[in-house]
């Protein structure tokens, strides 16, 4: 961890990403569980030195810390992409997704941010079958009601 560490911060505009790949795919984690622990230092590092347990978190972008660098570290250990039940992992890769999508912000387009948020408003609610199957149960209801309510009249 500590050659890890300063590979990404030894230089202030950010290490080539094959170097940061070097260090942690080298011989010395190669075994399930050095990958596992590494893996945890690596994710537990990053959320630390972009702001995740700050008192109130404040999302923040260390200088080494570059794109392609992150992409590297999150292809290698698939946290924006980890299916996961235990809440306090879940939210580090949450706080991991989302550092990459303020890191990404910048590198779109005024035209992607347009079309984004256009799709963002025109998706409307929800209609889902499950929301029509539960209509239906309801309109149901109401007219088996209807039909007592009007049998104890006419009897």
């Amino acid at each position: 961890m500590d050659a890890l560490v300063d590979v990404l911060t030894g230089s202030p505009f950010g290490p080539a990403p094959a170097r940061v790949l070097s260090v942690i795919d080298d011989d010395a984690v190669s075994g399930i569980e050095e990958y596992q622990t590494m893996q945890w230092r690596v994710r537990q590092f990053l959320c630390d030195r972009t702001g995740m347990f700050l008192d109130p978190p404040q999302q923040r972008v260390p200088d080494w810390l570059t794109l392609p660098v992150f992409d590297a570290l999150d292809q290698y250990y698939g946290w924006t992409r980890q299916p996961v039940t235990n809440a306090y992992v879940r939210q580090l890769n949450d706080w991991m997704a989302g550092l990459r999508r303020t890191m990404a912000a910048p590198l779109k387009s005024k035209a992607d941010h347009r079309r984004e948020a256009l799709a963002e408003l025109s998706a409307g609610p929800d209609t889902s079958k499950g929301s029509s199957k539960w209509l239906w149960i309801g309109a149901g209801i109401l007219i088996f009601q209807v039909v007592r309510v009007l049998g104890g009249l006419g009897g």
